[in-house]
């Protein structure tokens, strides 16, 4: 494969994207996702196997698939979600209570108020699919009790639900207690970038005092730092999405018109696919492996608003 050489092609596909103005558009489907990552099947691959085409937002009321209502009680629906909650409500007791929507939106609320980790969890998936104003502002409770410690091992993926489904919402008032979470001690980042995200949706993120990033690049290597790609790649560090500390020592073309980083991490590896650019979003694809039973990948969406570029979506997709 080439090298450097043909990353001018992405770089001028990239750099002549229309950017949006204001917040961004609405969440992305899965069948958005799957256009998106056409040219990246190793992702597109594995992201169908983890999701079963399932919501991609937390939100997912386009991707849910239809349920026969067999009319039972919503206290009998409670009462079986409560006994086995490990299917995150996306069963089919969890898909009905969705589809009953706002009628049964007082009891599940009633249940959100003292429920914890998987349960928790299950509510708020089910939750995430009804929307109204006393739902958004029960979540928005939600994700100040966690901030106050509330942390169950849940917690980093129920914030993230909480999180999405508010911005996909523009529930401004969540905006305040985001900003905290980038700022409050004790949290894992997996909290600080749900947050980053979320508020960039909501046309809120503030990135001007956040530090560009520092690696190591590979002395063979010519790197201009003003190139589009590797300013995406700078975004991405910023996000906190990557392992570091990190060293870049290749970049090279690839088929369907992707480029690739690559380079090493701790006592392993790294490496970011990035995808043909389509309606002004670049999907890309990230991996690190650091042994045999320790490695991950994840894939992720970017778009350019008001002349800064935002990860709208980011989703681990498998881990060993």
């Amino acid at each position: 494969m080439k090298r450097i050489m043909t990353v001018g092609l992405m770089l001028f596909i990239v750099t002549t994207l229309p950017a949006r103005i204001g917040a961004t558009e609405a969440p992305l489907s899965a069948d958005e996702l799957m256009r998106l990552f056409e040219g990246l099947e190793e992702a597109k691959r594995a992201y169908v196997e983890k999701s079963h085409r399932r919501s991609p937002d937390g939100a997912g009321e386009d991707a849910r698939p239809k349920v026969q209502d067999k009319g039972h009680t919503a206290e009998k629906l409670i009462k079986r979600l409560k006994k086995d909650p490990y299917s995150y409500g996306y069963d089919k007791t969890g898909q009905t209570l969705t589809q009953r929507g706002v009628s049964v939106l007082p009891l599940l609320l009633k249940e959100l108020d003292g429920a914890t980790d998987y349960y928790r969890l299950s509510l708020i998936n089910i939750l995430s699919g009804i929307d109204a104003p006393e739902r958004d502002a029960a979540f928005l409770k939600q994700l100040e009790k966690i901030l106050r410690e509330d942390r169950d091992f849940l917690a980093d993926d129920t914030a993230s639900t909480l999180m999405r489904t508010l911005a996909r919402r523009k529930f401004s008032e969540a905006v305040p207690v985001m900003n905290q979470y980038l700022d409050a001690e004790g949290l894992e980042k997996e909290f600080r970038i749900e947050a980053r995200i979320a508020l960039g949706r909501l046309g809120k993120l503030d990135m001007s005092s956040t530090p560009r990033p520092n690696y190591e690049i590979a002395p063979e290597l010519s790197v201009d730092p003003e190139q589009q790609l590797v300013q995406l790649l700078d975004v991405l560090l910023q996000y906190e999405l990557f392992r570091t500390p990190l060293k870049l020592t290749e970049i090279e073309s690839a088929e369907n018109q992707t480029t690739v980083f690559r380079g090493t991490i701790d006592e392993g590896t790294w490496y970011v696919r990035f995808g043909e650019a389509q309606s002004g979003r670049v999907p890309f694809y990230y991996t690190w492996h650091t042994g045999p039973l320790a490695s991950a990948g994840y894939i992720g969406v970017l778009e350019k608003v008001d002349n800064q570029w935002l990860v709208i979506f980011w989703q681990m997709i498998w881990i060993s």
